[in-house]
């Protein structure tokens, strides 16, 4: 055998084993190597740590949730924060408020609170949600207003800027448990006169959550379309020894004025002086607050309705004024308001 034939029979060799006979690559260079089972336990192996991972996070986020629930509880606790302003008209108020209330002191006031045994109610039992006062709930039945102006009765009219009209002028015969009195509800009935003929009082029971009890209706007409001032002459009658924050409210509405829309529905209307009479009457309406009455009307015939609310509230004259700052002074001698059918 020539040496050329064995050097063919190696390069076969070489050949069956793998291995390039002349341009020095070897098997470990080839591209088509099964690479298969080497990637699969590396991919694998980064699956389980991801999903490892993945179960931290779960554990991180619950306890993100624990912590959260317990800060939230204590930033919403009721800490003791004082009133501002006018906190009360009347013990049965402050007792829908703060369920150990005793007494409303200085009612009628700038500065009133509701005192719990002689200390101030919100001392002791901190802030309360007032949606919870039930004197002043106004998520009554409204279907009692009518939303139509009525078209019995006079029409009264306005001169100088002014309105003024008896609440007796519906007659001698009122609704229900309004009674039409001709001397005073005081101790000594010389004192404290009606200007008319009479007025009316309220002598059945308590509607705190229940206006439209003995409606009364009232006509007017606005010549200018502008912000009017509802004002009424009236008292509470403190015998025989009612405490003074009682006697002192009536129901109001005005179905057909324009703006807010709380003045459409039925609203306390506080004031009244302690067996005396005196012009005044601010309304006390749940979260909106206490202030002068100042409705907007358009141009045109307008109408008040007035129900029962506290017993032994009494109630003289009423005037409707141009301007929410408009002057009260000398009521008592303005002459009444002429009327039209």
């Amino acid at each position: 055998m020539t040496i050329k034939q064995i050097f063919k029979l190696f390069q076969v060799a070489l050949l069956v084993l793998g291995i390039s006979g002349c341009d020095g690559s070897t098997a470990s260079d080839d591209e088509n190597l099964d690479t298969s089972i080497t990637d699969s336990d590396i991919y694998t192996d980064t699956d389980t740590n991801s999903d490892a991972d993945s179960d931290a996070d779960t554990d991180t986020d619950t306890d993100s949730d624990t912590n959260t629930n317990t800060d939230t509880d204590i930033d919403t606790g009721n800490p003791a924060v004082e009133p501002t302003g006018d906190e009360c008209n009347s013990t049965v108020e402050c007792q829908a408020i703060y369920a150990s209330a005793d007494d409303c002191a200085n009612s009628g006031s700038d500065t009133s609170r509701c005192m719990c045994g002689g200390v101030e109610c919100w001392t002791i039992e901190g802030t309360v949600d007032t949606s919870a006062d039930t004197s002043n709930d106004t998520s009554f039945d409204t279907s009692v207003i009518d939303t139509d102006i009525p078209t019995d009765g006079d029409t009264y009219l306005m001169a100088d800027g002014r309105i003024i009209f008896d609440m007796e002028s519906l007659g001698t015969n009122p609704p229900s448990d309004w009674e039409f009195k001709t001397t005073g509800p005081c101790d000594v009935p010389a004192n404290c006169k009606p200007l008319g003929p009479g007025y009316y009082q309220w002598t059945g029971s308590n509607n705190y959550n229940n206006p439209g009890v003995g409606l009364l209706t009232y006509k007017f007409r606005i010549p200018t379309t502008g912000t009017y001032r509802v004002i009424w002459r009236n008292l509470r009658d403190l015998r025989p020894d009612y405490a003074t924050d009682l006697n002192n409210d009536s129901w109001m509405a005005f179905p057909s004025s324009t703006g807010e829309q709380y003045f459409r529905d039925p609203f306390k209307v506080y004031g009244g002086g302690n067996n005396t009479w005196t012009w005044s009457g601010n309304y006390d309406i749940s979260g909106v607050g206490k202030a002068a009455v100042c409705i907007d009307f358009s141009a045109g015939d307008h109408y008040m309705e007035v129900s029962a609310r506290s017993f032994q509230h009494a109630i003289d004259r009423v005037a409707v004024l141009h301007g929410c700052d408009a002057s009260t002074k000398d009521l008592d001698t303005a002459p009444l308001s002429a009327t039209a059918k």
